[in-house]
Formats: structure tokens, C-alpha cells, sequence
């Protein structure tokens, strides 16, 4: 009370001030501060689809891959680099398994490859399709994008 409402903070912005910690004299009876923690700058990665599978991309439904089965493909190729090659392979090969069923025509790559294939191709699509819908919603409102 005395600190911030009887006057009006300004005891608690000079104790703030002048603390190591920048701790107000509330923070300084019960033992806590304030941190200031900047987060590290995240590095923008495009992926680029594969040279050899840009003929396949064309033709290729990726439509029916499951949301969470996609999440698990982007999350691999996330965190490939962290893996030995040898668990690298064998996941990237068994997710290739695991879309068969849902990917048609499944290309002749290697399965890390198709792998980022599927997920630019996926990605792609579902931008273009959210911004037809933006183009419908801007014609049906009479606003421009």
C-alpha cells in the first residue's frame, strides 16, 4: 500500500532503481526480483523442394496425409541434424512407410527427400487454398486484400 498507492510508485520506482536486482521494496521483504530474459532470435528456414522431385510435386496428392501424421514428419526434419545418421535413416524410412497409404505416387528418392517433398508440397497447397479463401471473404465483403 505505502509503496505503490500512497505515493504513487514513486518509492517503488527509486528502490527499483537503485537495487542490483531492480527489486521494488515489496520484492526486497519477500526475497524475489525481476528478470529480463530476451529469447534467441529464431533463424527463418525455407526449405527447398528437392530438384528431382519437382516433376513428381506436380502430379502428387498429399491431400489425405493425416494433420498429426505431418506434425511428426516436420518435427523430424526439425530436429534431423541432432540424429546419428544411422537413427536418422531409419526414422526418415519409417515415416516414408507410414504415409504410403496416403501420399500417391510415392517418387523414387530417398525417404528424407521425399520427406521434405511431402511437407513443402503439403505447406504450399495449404497457403495457396487459405489465400483463395481471403480472395473469396475480400469479393464477398467489397474490400480489397
Amino acid at each position: 500500500m505505502l509503496e505503490i498507492y500512497l505515493t504513487l510508485g514513486a518509492i517503488a520506482v527509486i528502490a527499483g532503481a537503485f537495487s542490483s536486482r531492480s527489486q521494488r521494496l515489496g520484492d526486497m521483504v519477500a526475497g524475489t526480483y525481476s528478470q529480463r530474459v530476451r529469447p534467441p532470435q529464431l533463424v527463418e528456414h525455407t526449405p527447398v523442394m528437392p530438384g528431382g522431385l519437382l516433376e513428381w510435386a506436380r502430379l502428387a496428392d498429399v491431400a489425405r496425409l493425416p494433420d498429426r501424421l505431418a506434425r511428426r514428419v516436420a518435427q523430424f526434419l526439425q530436429n534431423a541434424d541432432r540424429l546419428t545418421p544411422e537413427a536418422r535413416a531409419r526414422v526418415a524410412a519409417d515415416l516414408v512407410a507410414e504415409t504410403r497409404e496416403y501420399v500417391a505416387p510415392q517418387p523414387p528418392a530417398p525417404p528424407e527427400q521425399i520427406l521434405i517433398a511431402m511437407t513443402i508440397l503439403r505447406r504450399e497447397r495449404e497457403h495457396r487454398s487459405l489465400d483463395l479463401a481471403d480472395e473469396r471473404v475480400a469479393k464477398l465483403i467489397g474490400r480489397p486484400l
